[in-house]
């Protein structure tokens, strides 16, 4: 025998305004733009994340500094990095070293950044803690 299993499902502007709480596992669909949600039998519909990482734009969007994946944007050879301690709040960058190496081996830093200029590599080692390398040719 088969089986036809189907899920909720309407156009975002009908779930916005219903905002209904969707069952521990329930699968809400959007038809208009093909984004999902998976219920937590407590959450809003409005409040609950875009299943799969994708969602709309906005402060809570994918795109947004309190939204959830990874932000739309960014080029072959670039790299994601976090800006801060925030979650998701991250960013597209061409380099992993910065160009403005610190002032001193006790200026402001975060375990793991580089920077880097003519003559030296600069890796933070610690909080505010700095280690430089002289560069030489061979």
């Amino acid at each position: 025998m088969a089986y036809r299993i189907q899920f909720r499902r309407d156009t975002s502007s009908n779930w916005t305004s219903n905002n209904p709480i969707l069952l521990q596992g329930e699968f809400g669909y959007e038809l208009n733009t093909g984004y999902a949600k998976i219920g937590d039998g407590q959450t809003p519909w409005i409040s609950l994340e875009y299943f799969g990482g994708t969602g709309p734009t906005g402060s809570t969007g994918v795109t947004g500094s309190t939204g959830f994946g990874v932000p739309t944007g960014g080029s072959s050879g670039q790299f994601l990095i976090k800006s801060s301690d925030t979650d998701y709040d991250t960013a597209w960058t061409a380099s992993l070293v910065s160009d403005v190496p610190p002032g001193s081996s006790g200026a402001t830093g975060s375990t793991g950044e580089m920077a880097l200029d003519t003559d030296w590599l600069y890796v933070c080692v610690g909080t505010d803690t700095w280690k430089r390398t002289l560069l030489t040719g061979w």
